[in-house]
């Protein structure tokens, strides 16, 4: 499991090794069990760690697929902007596209 901080969001990225250390989270929601998308190439959660009871996000991938690393970094980026309230739009999207290729990034050495 690799641990990412992005500075100036609040929001860790944690991209797992192996689907087990999903232990290590819990959903938001209070009793809801985090399903481990046994179907899915990749999956990602909007969660809780555990020992630390910070809010982040967790991401796993069965295979590395630049088309998969690519969309689940634009779900990642808006989850970590949607938690942080920030916006942006089509004329005023820099910022995203910085957090996307950051994920992008971290997705990468994550998993190589």
């Amino acid at each position: 499991m690799k641990k990412f901080d992005p500075q100036i969001y609040p929001r860790t990225l944690f991209i797992l090794d192996n689907i087990e250390e999903l232990k290590f989270f819990e959903s938001r929601n209070e009793g809801e069990e985090l399903s481990k998308g046994d179907n899915n190439a990749a999956s990602v959660w909007i969660v809780v760690e555990k020992e630390t009871q910070d809010y982040c996000v967790v991401a796993y991938f069965k295979k590395m697929r630049i088309d998969l690393i690519a969309h689940e970094a634009v779900h990642i980026a808006n989850s970590i902007f949607n938690d942080c309230s920030v916006d942006f739009d089509y004329a005023h999207d820099e910022h995203f596209a910085y957090m996307v290729g950051w994920v992008a990034k971290c997705i990468g050495e994550g998993l190589g």
